[in-house]
C-alpha cells in the first residue's frame, strides 16, 4: 500500500506460500488492486475504494496503531466493511467467515 496526500493504491498477493521455497512466476500469481481515497477517523483509517479490481466498490475499515516512529500496524475490521450490493454482514459470534485471511499489516516508512 502508498499512502499519498489523501490518496492510496494497493496491490495484494493473495498466493498461497509455496512448501518448497520455489518463487511462482507471474502469470500463476493471485494479485487484487485498489486505488481511491483515504481519511483518518479517530485510530481508524477508512480507504475509499475509487478503482478496484474487486467486483464492487466500497470501503474498508483499519485500525491503525505504532510500534515505533516508523512502523504503522493497519488491522482489517471486516465487520465494518461497506460493499455496496453484497450483503456480508458478521455472523452472530462477530467471525466474518474469512478464517486465515484475517491479517495484519506492518509498514515501515520510506521517506
Amino acid at each position: 500500500m502508498y499512502f499519498v496526500d489523501n490518496n492510496y493504491s494497493a496491490i495484494r498477493d493473495f498466493t498461497a506460500g509455496s512448501s518448497d521455497g520455489e518463487m511462482l512466476s507471474l502469470a500463476d500469481r493471485d494479485f487484487a488492486a485498489d486505488a481511491g481515497t483515504f481519511e483518518i477517523v479517530g485510530n481508524d483509517l477508512v480507504v475509499h475504494h475509487n478503482l478496484s479490481s474487486f467486483p464492487v466498490l466500497g470501503s474498508m475499515t483499519f485500525t491503525c496503531t505504532m510500534e515505533d516512529d516508523s512502523t504503522l500496524i493497519l488491522e482489517p475490521q471486516y465487520d465494518k466493511m461497506v460493499l455496496p450490493g453484497l450483503d456480508i454482514k458478521p455472523s452472530e459470534d462477530g467471525q466474518m467467515g474469512y478464517g486465515d485471511m484475517a491479517v495484519k499489516y506492518v509498514f515501515k516508512r520510506m521517506d
